[in-house]
């Protein structure tokens, strides 16, 4: 008679207990393997593709409509909003006898994409001045007072679009200068002009002042002058040493007209359109903001504005959003005292640079940054950016500030208000009614916490503010 001992036969259970945990294993990594193939093969069909192809679809989209507003913007000489408006409607839509962009475009993705996608519905939601002419109306016209209402500031707008077509046969040295950035084309005395970074080239020639391209090639040669995403109070172009012919295009945002210069026109600086995506499972539409020039505003809310500058009233020093509208507005008002912005009842979006106080109440919003104000008042409210060069802000009934704040005065945090960020305060800060800061909070005077809530660091009484940021 054989025995087993007690040591060997728990071994041997060790050993069975094994195995059978080794073969699930090796079982789940079999399921797991065909699970793996069987979503790369359903990736590879048309159906896994949808996604990435529904983003192709939508970048060459946006890119073909930002071409042909471009093109209108410097080629249809358009005396009017209106008509540029109706032209562009014509151009993209179609009429009878020309198809239109969005039948091209439709009949291009119907024989290569998953989905048919249709453009109709087009429109502009804010305005572009358009100025051309000779070089010489240019270089008389300069400095150019870039000056425009629409878009609420007195001293500053965006520019979109620069272009000098140097001809053949000029001799001057050519100066660019967009406020206190500057660029230079030196002629060089043997037929080449030469750029900051030493790139040359011959003319005839057409240089770009925004992309920094010579001729259609960006060499990083110097050039690139212009920031679509800057305001600029003026622009001065000038000749020479010797004598430059040729011409200019120049689009900037906004309906104010580019005074002095040559030809004058409409156009756009960015439009909406209405996309149609068919496929075999689902058709849907939405609305399709495209910027032209630069990243556009920073709206989040997926809809079009009811409005712009023009729709409030900035002559009387304090404009107010009204009756739920939506208002996209970049407001600049720095020279003089007392300018006002009260969001009173709605969402104004834009940045805020001003010389008076900025209130958001009342369930009403601001989404941008505010890089200027004297005081702020957020009861009820939700500032979505962050807030520097302030006095004092009063937050209370729930107020929010999605961003971080830098200010010179005192921050007094009521019933329930956020600050989804940093705080630095030259000034007091009081954080009461069970209120909350996501971020530290800095100050060179008192930080008190009588109730409320502070998830980073406190750090009060500080000799110096900006060492801490």
């Amino acid at each position: 008679m054989v025995t087993v001992s007690d040591r060997n036969r728990d071994r041997g259970q060790l050993l069975l207990v094994g195995a059978i945990t080794l073969a699930f294993i090796i079982l789940g990594a079999v399921v797991v393997y065909n699970g793996v193939l069987a979503t790369e093969t359903l990736s590879s069909g048309p159906t896994g593709q949808s996604g990435s192809d529904a983003k192709v679809t939508n970048e060459e989209l946006e890119r073909g409509i930002q071409g042909v507003t471009h093109r209108g913007n410097v080629n249809w000489d358009e005396n009017s909003a209106s008509q540029y408006n109706s032209t562009f409607e014509d151009v993209v839509e179609g009429t009878v006898d020309d198809p239109g962009y969005s039948e091209t475009y439709h009949n291009r993705t119907a024989n290569s994409q998953p989905s048919i996608t249709t453009v109709e519905r087009v429109a502009v939601v804010r305005d572009a001045r358009i100025s051309t002419g000779s070089f010489s109306e240019l270089t008389g016209a300069s400095p150019i007072d870039l000056e425009d209402n629409e878009s609420a500031t007195n001293d500053s707008r965006r520019i979109g679009h620069l272009v000098l077509e140097i001809d053949e046969g000029s001799d001057g040295d050519v100066t660019a200068s967009a406020d206190t950035d500057v660029t230079a084309l030196v002629y060089d005395g043997s037929g080449e002009y030469t750029t900051p970074t030493g790139c040359r080239f011959e003319t005839p020639a057409r240089v770009d002042l925004v992309n920094g391209e010579i001729n259609g090639t960006n060499r990083d040669c110097g050039l690139s002058l212009i920031d679509p995403d800057e305001s600029y109070e003026g622009l001065t172009v000038t000749e020479a040493g010797g004598t430059v012919s040729g011409s200019y295009e120049l689009v900037a945002r906004g309906s104010g007209s580019i005074d002095g210069t040559g030809t004058d026109t409409h156009g756009a600086w960015d439009v909406a359109v209405n996309v149609t995506y068919t496929s075999n499972e689902v058709s849907y539409t939405r609305t399709q903001r495209v910027p032209v020039y630069d990243d556009g505003m920073p709206n989040p809310l997926g809809v079009l504005p009811d409005g712009t500058c023009t729709d409030l009233d900035i002559d009387s020093g304090s404009p107010a959003v009204t009756g739920g509208a939506i208002i996209e507005c970049e407001m600049s008002k720095t020279s003089g005292s007392g300018f006002t912005i009260d969001v009173q009842d709605g969402i104004l979006v834009g940045d805020q640079q001003i010389d008076g106080d900025l209130d958001v109440t009342g369930g009403s919003a601001l989404y941008g940054q505010v890089t200027q104000t004297e005081n702020i008042d957020i009861d009820d409210g939700k500032i979505q950016g962050d807030i520097q060069n302030t006095n004092d802000i009063t937050m209370d009934n729930g107020a929010m500030v999605d961003g971080v704040i830098i200010i010179q005065g005192d921050i007094t945090m009521g019933t329930n208000s956020v600050v989804r960020g940093d705080v630095f305060s030259e000034g007091n800060v009081d954080i009461d009614g069970d209120s909350v800061v996501y971020g530290d909070v800095v100050a060179e005077g008192t930080v008190t916490v009588s109730d409320g809530t502070v998830h980073g660091t406190i750090n009060d009484g500080v000799s110096d503010i900006d060492n801490h940021r």
